[in-house]
């Protein structure tokens, strides 16, 4: 028989059937689970969720999808790859430092201008931060409900690109300023791409090696 926490990620991603019969004497009333699984795009994530207890003592019966909850920390481990929000506005900024850069390389700008093109994209990082906590709202909405709340997760997938890019590009602040210089200097218009990232940690594959998207890896023991 599956355990709770591999019956839980098979039944979210429709490879399971509900149980008919108790499949949880193993998950005690309250227990929380850590559970490891592979997002559609292929990076390792991890879930920490919890089996609430019924009013009276142990739960009885089978497991149902929907009686577990998401923790609230799974929000900044899937969008940011971290177990906190500290990071995030650092990281954005020195992001927009190589943006800076590269549009300053590529278009000859002087001081003035590249502190214009930096204020702006401090205003798309604030922005961007802006809309990362109406999405937290979001999910805190929908992570009571197991389905409801890995599929506001999965749905993190082009805020977490921004992230690890940068919310520079088209349409933002940032493109439309360095347009405006390019236009008063006189300058070909010209798309700046994504400047390179700073070398990132490795996934592993882990002991139970590669598993299709949204598939289980391994568990991690209760805690």
């Amino acid at each position: 028989m599956q355990g709770p926490s591999i019956l839980l990620l098979l039944l979210a991603c429709g490879q399971a059937d509900e149980p008919d019969e108790p499949a949880a004497d193993a998950a005690a009333a309250g227990q929380r689970l850590t559970v490891h699984t592979r997002t559609m795009d292929g990076k390792d994530r991890t879930l920490s969720l919890v089996i609430p207890g019924r009013a009276g003592g142990n739960r009885a019966g089978p497991i149902r999808i929907q009686d577990a909850i998401l923790n609230p920390e799974n929000f900044d481990r899937w969008l940011f790859d971290a177990e906190d929000a500290a990071t995030p506005r650092a990281r954005l900024l020195a992001r927009l430092d190589a943006w800076v850069e590269a549009a300053a390389r590529e278009n000859g700008l002087d001081g003035t201008q590249a502190a214009r093109l930096r204020l702006a994209g401090k205003g798309d990082i604030a922005r961007f931060l802006d809309e990362v906590e109406e999405k937290r709202k979001e999910f805190d909405a929908r992570r009571g409900t197991f389905r409801e709340g890995y599929a506001a997760l999965r749905d993190l997938g082009p805020m977490t690109k921004r992230y690890e890019e940068g919310p520079f590009g088209g349409g933002s602040l940032f493109a439309k300023t360095l347009g405006k210089i390019q236009a008063e200097a006189g300058l070909p218009r010209r798309f700046l791409g994504v400047p390179p990232a700073a070398a990132t940690k490795a996934a592993g594959a882990g002991a139970a090696g590669p598993a299709a998207p949204g598939r289980v890896v391994r568990r991690l023991a209760p805690r």
